[in-house]
């Protein structure tokens, strides 16, 4: 298509053009999220109203009173006053360029390339992410390493990238953690010069093992184009088994699938729930009691994960927690105990065989008569 500004030739169908491709990019990026998101372009204080940042607000609603986040400090603050267009608002959406006055916020603590997100939301901060890039220069990758310059909203900063042979994927690293998100788009620069290397977008943050990362760049190779938040969810069910769905207070808990299963905060492959929940029982069946770490150690998972999946088993009386560790069956479990209890019964453990001596176990607050009877119920465990 032609187009000249001097005899105005095609210029209103090049504006439709333009207008029409930020739509349909809009669009794909409201499947990968809809959180909150705005990048602050400038932070400064105004005398008499506090701290006020402006910048654009890529996805999501913000309303007046609203509690938000900012990153990568992690503070909270309520949302004072919105300005957008000239205008004192009481809600604004996005695609647009806003102002916000935020009460609890200390110019300190928010500047230019910080993220603000709803109070609600989590963000993942990693100084290290896979991205899949939409440009392959064979020349580049002659070097394994490089240092680039990377742009993300109104961030920028020099980050390392290596590229992952026979994908077009590359890894990359920042000095420091930063927040992204799925889908996040960003640009790889040439350090100290101006030239654009790659434009591109994160498609992996989580921590993986070593035996599980050519399945995981198969997959990441494997996406479609246009990347919608399910095909994070799959990706996570397909190599861990799990993921952690980001659930709107708002709008209630998360809908698991017919073929998950959902144990707050976390959503499972139901038939690899029903394995691995299996082989533990038959682990502790044999004879073996184990601790939550000693679990995760095993099967090489979260802490937080294998706790959840434990407690639903407790839940179901299939196991018990004695002395720090699970074991089969139904039982009483120390967990259950009162702080109080609890304290009283790590005392009366350090006394083994010495004995128990009533004026030597100590429970802040609490009075001699009330400590008896605590220690009456905790030895009925």
């Amino acid at each position: 298509m032609a187009v000249s500004a001097l005899t105005h030739d095609n210029i209103s169908t090049l504006r439709q053009l333009l207008i029409s491709t930020v739509h349909e990019s809009l669009a794909a990026q409201s499947t990968i999220s809809s959180q909150l998101q705005l990048y602050v372009d400038r932070a400064f204080v105004v005398n008499g109203i506090g701290t006020v940042i402006t910048g654009t607000l890529a996805h999501g609603t913000i309303n007046l009173g609203d509690k938000v986040r900012c990153y990568p400090s992690g503070i909270v603050g309520t949302v004072r006053s919105i300005q957008a267009y000239h205008q004192s608002l009481q809600t604004i959406s996005g695609t647009c360029r806003v102002a916000l006055n935020i009460k609890g916020v200390s110019r300190k603590d928010i500047g230019r390339g910080h993220l603000v997100v709803s109070a609600n939301d989590t963000m993942t901060l990693a100084d290290q992410y896979i991205i899949r890039i939409n440009k392959n220069d064979a020349k580049l990758k002659e070097k394994k390493q490089r240092q680039v310059e990377a742009a993300i909203g109104t961030w920028h900063g020099v980050a390392k990238v290596s590229y992952l042979p026979q994908t077009q994927l590359a890894r990359v690293v920042f000095n420091h953690p930063i927040p992204l998100f799925f889908g996040q788009r960003l640009a790889l620069i040439q350090k100290g010069g101006s030239r654009l290397m790659h434009g591109g977008e994160v498609v992996w943050h989580d921590f993986i093992a070593g035996y599980q990362k050519r399945a995981l760049y198969q997959a990441l190779d494997a996406l479609p184009i246009d990347l919608n938040i399910e095909h994070q969810r799959q990706l996570r069910l397909t190599l861990q088994g799990y993921f952690e769905p980001i659930v709107d207070s708002r709008e209630g808990g998360y809908i698991p699938t017919c073929e998950q299963t959902y144990l707050a905060p976390y959503c499972f492959a139901s038939y690899w729930l029903d394995a691995w929940m299996q082989n533990v029982l038959t682990l502790l069946q044999d004879g073996d009691a184990m601790a939550t770490n000693e679990l995760s150690s095993l099967f090489k998972l979260d802490d937080a994960v294998v706790n959840t999946i434990m407690q639903h088993l407790k839940q179901q009386q299939k196991v018990h927690l004695s002395y720090g560790k699970w074991r089969f069956g139904a039982g009483d479990n120390e967990d259950d105990l009162p702080a109080e209890a609890l304290v009283i019964l790590q005392q009366i453990r350090q006394f083994g065989k010495a004995g128990l001596e009533l004026n030597k176990v100590t429970v802040a607050g609490g009075k001699s008569g009330y400590v008896s009877l605590v220690i009456k119920n905790t030895l009925l465990l």
